[in-house]
C-alpha cells in the first residue's frame, strides 16, 4: 500500500495537473456515492504516486497489475466538512419540503371549504328543529 505522511501540507487541489485532478474527482465522485474506493489502470500509476505523496490518496497494486485507490482520511475530512449535498439527498429535502407544503395547504383549504358547509348544515338543523317544535 502506498500512502504519505504528508497530511499536513496545504495542497490546492485546483492546480494539480488534469491526470491527476481526474483521479481525484473520480474518487470523490464515488465517495459520494458509497464507494471507498475505486480501481483505475496500471497506466496511471506515476499520477497515483504523485496524489499519495501529497497525502490525498492512498493506493495499491492488484496481482493483476491495477491500482485500488482511495481518499486519505485528510481527503474525507475535507470532503465531510463540505457543504456539498447529493442530488439524491436534494430531491429528497425538496419532496420533504413539498409535503409539508401540501400538508400545511390542503388542511388550510379543507378547513376553508368544510366551515361554510357546516355552518350551513348546522344553520339548517337549527332551522329544522325550530319548525318541528
Amino acid at each position: 500500500m502506498t500512502s504519505s505522511a504528508e497530511d499536513r501540507i496545504p495542497v490546492d487541489t485546483d492546480k494539480l495537473p488534469p491526470t491527476q485532478m481526474l483521479i481525484l474527482e473520480t474518487l470523490t465522485g464515488r465517495w459520494r456515492t458509497g464507494e471507498d474506493c475505486w480501481t483505475f489502470h496500471p497506466k496511471l500509476g506515476k499520477a497515483m504516486k504523485a496524489l499519495a505523496a501529497l497525502g490525498l490518496i492512498g493506493f495499491w497494486e492488484r496481482s493483476d497489475g491495477w491500482l485500488v485507490a482511495h481518499l486519505t482520511e485528510r481527503q474525507l475530512a475535507e470532503l465531510r466538512a463540505s457543504t456539498f449535498v447529493t442530488p439524491v439527498q436534494k430531491q429528497i429535502d425538496t419532496l420533504k419540503r413539498r409535503i409539508a407544503f401540501l400538508e400545511e395547504t390542503s388542511l388550510d383549504l379543507l378547513a376553508d371549504r368544510l366551515t361554510p358547509l357546516v355552518i350551513e348544515l348546522v344553520t339548517s338543523r337549527q332551522s329544522a328543529e325550530g319548525a318541528a317544535s
